[in-house]
């Protein structure tokens, strides 16, 4: 696995171009299924909770909180958590690639922090599972970094003073024939853009 570190956001973002990342994983992917109740219902739950939030995905309040965020999952979990700007690349093909909230130094177990609206974080903490748009990324994870046996997703909001972070526990050996999967399909998409992208270039 190839570690780059970025001086700034900007740098960061440039270097994700042409490269299949956890987010851009659930693109490329067939549709995964949602049951249960709808977000609907978590929002009238935060309503009697006294939560004001009119957000459903929090992102902008997500790179703004990323750094306390992961600060409060290392003291949860007792982890010490690297934090920094980087992306992960496969050694199996450099355009497949993952950029961590938190890592440890052996790369051993890496977290994904999300902040996103209290309606959401209340179905997480009700559901207990990885909401399916951020499963990609998840599995991602342990497809760049094959050092990695444990993944943390945690969804955090201070605003919901009962239970403001809940984290859900993910180890390599309960999916490895999904991250065999997601690699595979990334492997023949890559190849597929590269046939298309040379026949239009030449």
């Amino acid at each position: 696995m190839q570690v780059t570190k970025y001086k700034s956001e900007a740098e960061w973002l440039a270097d994700r171009a042409c490269n299949i990342t956890g987010t851009k994983l659930k693109d490329i992917t067939p549709k995964l299924r949602g049951s249960g109740r709808k977000i609907g219902f978590y929002k009238l739950a935060a309503d009697f909770l006294g939560i004001e939030d009119d957000s459903v995905d929090g992102m902008d309040r997500g790179h703004e909180l990323e750094a306390e965020g992961v600060e409060a999952l290392s003291k949860a979990v007792d982890i010490d958590f690297e934090h920094e700007l980087v992306m992960w690349k496969s050694d199996i093909n450099p355009a497949i690639a993952y950029s961590p909230d938190g890592y440890t130094k052996d790369f051993v177990v890496t977290a994904e922090l999300k902040h996103l609206g209290s309606a959401r974080h209340l179905e997480i903490i009700d559901t207990d599972r990885i909401p399916v748009e951020y499963w990609t990324q998840m599995i991602q994870s342990f497809i760049v970094n094959e050092k990695q046996d444990i993944h943390y997703f945690a969804s955090r909001d201070p605003r919901v003073t009962a239970k403001p972070l809940h984290y859900i526990i993910t180890r390599r050996v309960d999916i490895e024939s999904e991250i065999d999967k997601y690699l595979t399909i990334q492997e023949d998409v890559l190849e597929d853009v590269k046939e298309f992208v040379e026949r239009l270039a030449f």
